[in-house]
């Protein structure tokens, strides 16, 4: 019975999530924007002190968000004039390509197995200052591809070639790959979705973060409905809170922490 449970709240979360991949290019909304300037300004003022300029978007599952919110972060840093580049890591479910409309038949899993070169496979300003390295075709060994020796190549050679990448990753409480890529990212956000994820399921996120050590940076609480009257209509796309930069809205979030 859990089992054909999960199952079918995965396939409610997907469902919804495909309704909310919207880019703030297409949304158009000053509420909206403001949010996710937001959300910029406090990831880049956490990692600030960090060697490395790679940073990690992941969730407790599916549907909560994830990807769309990565995509929008990598957008606002790009549009303050620093050179990015998105990686879709995700390479069992992955969505890049669909948020940005691209192709997909080269990607990470092409430039890891060297079926590819990074200048042919890497979409190019797909807006000013935002470059795009989809998925590539979804390997046998995900997990595998993803602790490769060539993986954290790449990275070191993005890396040198970048301001800032954003990297979006598989959900925690379903594998291990967001775990396993925190060894080469300066930390890493976790997207939470109101109505959606349990506080059981944030604290096992949590927990197993905590367990390997990995840089947590924040929370982006998602698909916010009870701040209808600040967001309006478009609230669906939350806002940022980082430990210790909290709203008297999010605070219990960071209680599920403290009580570990």
């Amino acid at each position: 019975m859990l089992g054909l449970f999960n199952n079918k709240r995965a396939k409610r979360n997907a469902e919804k999530d495909l309704k909310d991949r919207t880019t703030i290019l297409k949304v158009g909304n000053f509420a909206v924007t403001e949010a996710y300037n937001q959300l910029r300004t406090n990831i880049l003022f956490a990692v600030s002190a960090q060697d490395s300029n790679i940073i990690e978007f992941s969730s407790s599952f599916s549907g909560e968000g994830k990807s769309i919110t990565s995509a929008n972060t990598a957008i606002t840093i790009a549009q303050a004039n620093a050179k990015v580049l998105l990686i879709d890591c995700d390479l069992r479910k992955p969505v890049q390509h669909k948020i940005f409309g691209l192709k997909n038949d080269k990607g990470v899993s092409t430039l890891i197995g060297r079926m590819s070169k990074a200048e042919d496979t890497i979409h190019k300003g797909v807006i000013e200052n935002l470059d795009v390295l989809t998925s590539g075709p979804i390997p046998p060994n995900p997990s595998e591809m993803i602790v490769s020796k060539r993986m954290q190549e790449l990275f070191e050679e993005f890396s040198q070639k970048y301001d800032y990448i954003i990297v979006d990753t598989p959900p925690i409480n379903v594998v291990t790959d967001a775990l396993e890529l925190t060894k080469y990212t300066s930390g890493l956000v976790l997207v939470v979705r109101q109505g959606i994820t349990t506080y059981e399921d944030i604290k096992k996120s949590l927990s197993s973060a905590n367990l390997i050590d990995a840089n947590i940076i924040g929370v982006v609480l998602n698909d916010v409905r009870d701040l209808k009257q600040k967001y309006g209509r478009y609230n669906k796309y939350g806002y940022y809170k980082s430990y210790g930069y909290e709203s008297k809205d999010e605070k219990k979030l960071t209680d599920v922490k403290r009580k570990k």
